[in-house]
């Protein structure tokens, strides 16, 4: 993601009619998490400086363990997010916009302002040196549960899809 926006943008919203907030990336300035509405501590760690930053949140059902990398690099480690939650099938999957109800009810100044590219969902955890080589190319890995390219067609408002994406690896990112 490449954004210098100062408002509290969403890069990832899943929500289904039980819960708006099923699974959320929220605020791009300073991160949280949510997961069936239980929402994490505050990760202390933003992405909102103009330059490419591959960002990669991690959660597993079992022991609540979630974890934040930024730039490959692991910035949270915590327990007990959601121990023993699984997330609801049937939902709606928004880049780009917190969703206050299913699919819809948005806020403008929750709006993603920026770049995304290659955005994955996988239905495991990733090693830690997956994460760490993906971050150091813009364009790799496929999700098994979503895949960059479940999205780039399905473009509402006001977005712009660029072909190629104009992402830079972690070497070059300026």
């Amino acid at each position: 993601m490449k954004s210098s926006a100062t408002n509290n943008g969403v890069p990832f919203s899943y929500a289904v009619q039980e819960e708006q907030n099923e699974l959320l990336i929220f605020n791009y300035g300073d991160f949280k998490l949510a997961i069936g509405g239980k929402w994490s501590p505050r990760i202390y760690e933003s992405a909102n400086d103009g330059r490419w930053h591959h960002i990669c949140v991690s959660w597993r059902s079992s022991d609540g363990v979630w974890q934040f990398y930024k730039d490959g690099s692991l910035h949270i480690h915590t327990r007990n997010l959601q121990k023993g939650h699984t997330i609801r099938a049937g939902g709606s999957l928004v880049l780009g916009q917190e969703q206050d109800s299913l699919g819809g009810s948005f806020d403008s100044s929750q709006s993603f302002q920026g770049s995304l590219t290659n955005v994955n969902v996988w239905s495991y955890v990733l090693p830690a040196s997956t994460i760490k080589s993906m971050s150091k190319s813009c364009l790799s890995g496929e999700g098994n549960v979503y895949q960059w390219s479940d999205f780039i067609y399905g473009v509402k408002g006001k977005a712009a899809v660029v072909i190629p994406s104009p992402c830079y690896p972690l070497s070059s990112r300026g």
